[in-house]
């Protein structure tokens, strides 16, 4: 029996990955996600949350403070890291100079393969349609070498790549919708064309003289689609190649990975599109027509109301 009631992850702890408080990537994005759909989708979604049963020994800076509270979902509200977090983390800029590290990082990143690994067992093996995975920090830019880029340290949507091929899904779909066109993802895609031939990766973005990271001249080539879009494109003209190029080249792939980004909205700080919070809807609603099981990977957005309210909007076509 399939099951329709969308399930959602995150990592209680992802807090730890955390630097200067004026980056825009910091952990205020996935509590004002989780915040809003507690209220607004009170019941409709179904929580998995990372507790301290998994190596939480590697993250903890205050003690037994995780562990006497609990991170599961029924202590949620009493959690001293929903609010807070850790009062210091250190952190260091790495070489591409936009990308920050912390003592934690590395073991988030590998809760964040262990989070990946079981919700495709859950898409597989469970028959889950959609799964949505609030994941720090973001994986798109993150190249097949390992090195990070772009606010990435594990190329988040690969890792789910690799799981699905592991488990015999042969046809793998990636649509990439963050303003940033996925180079990353991309490279790895190309990369590993011959062990993992059944991809087909979409990356929908800002493309110009100083956009980041300044890749995405729009072409087809095999088995990647990229459109760059001039800076400022608004809704319809979004939609127009979004609907008539991107949906047509994923076809109906048994898996789509979609790298949700929402730093498109006309009220982020990057301010490189002017999207609006209904057309990240839009897009669901057309890859919910597509008919197969789609995992939602969180990568950029970095006004975090905004954020939580594309979020909702995205999940809405999925109850």
């Amino acid at each position: 029996m399939t099951t329709q009631k969308p399930i959602v992850w995150y990592d209680m702890l992802h807090v730890f990955h955390a630097g200067d408080d004026m980056h825009p990537e910091h952990p205020d994005r996935v509590r004002a996600i989780v915040k809003r759909l507690r209220q607004k989708m009170k019941g409709l979604l179904t929580w998995n949350v990372l507790h301290e049963e998994f190596s939480v020994d590697a993250c903890r800076l205050k003690g037994e403070e995780v562990e006497e509270h609990g991170a599961s979902d029924e202590n949620y509200e009493n959690n001293p890291y929903n609010e807070g977090g850790p009062s210091t983390t250190p952190w260091q800029l790495t070489a591409d100079g936009d990308t920050y590290i912390t003592d934690y990082t590395g073991t988030l990143c590998e809760r964040a393969q262990w989070i990946l690994s079981n919700s495709i067992e859950s898409i597989v093996y469970g028959s889950q349609r959609c799964t949505f995975v609030f994941i720090r920090p973001p994986g798109h830019h993150a190249p097949p070498t390992g090195q990070p880029s772009g606010f990435c340290h594990l190329n988040n949507a690969w890792v789910a790549v690799e799981e699905l091929h592991r488990r015999r899904i042969r046809s793998i779909g990636i649509l990439d919708w963050d303003v940033h066109h996925g180079d990353g993802t991309e490279a790895c895609v190309r990369a590993h064309s011959r062990r993992i031939p059944g991809v087909r990766f979409a990356s929908i973005h800002a493309f110009g003289e100083g956009v980041y990271p300044g890749t995405g001249k729009t072409k087809e080539d095999g088995n990647v689609l990229n459109i760059g879009l001039p800076p400022h494109t608004r809704t319809n003209a979004y939609m127009r190649m979004f609907e008539s190029r991107v949906i047509p080249f994923l076809g109906r792939p048994d898996v789509l990975i979609v790298s949700a980004g929402y730093d498109a909205h006309y009220r982020d700080p990057m301010q490189l599109m002017k999207l609006r919070s209904a057309t990240y809807q839009q897009m669901s609603l057309a890859v919910l027509a597509i008919g197969c099981p789609v995992l939602f990977l969180l990568e950029g957005g970095y006004a975090p109301d905004v954020l939580a309210e594309c979020v909702e909007e995205t999940l809405t076509p999925w109850l």
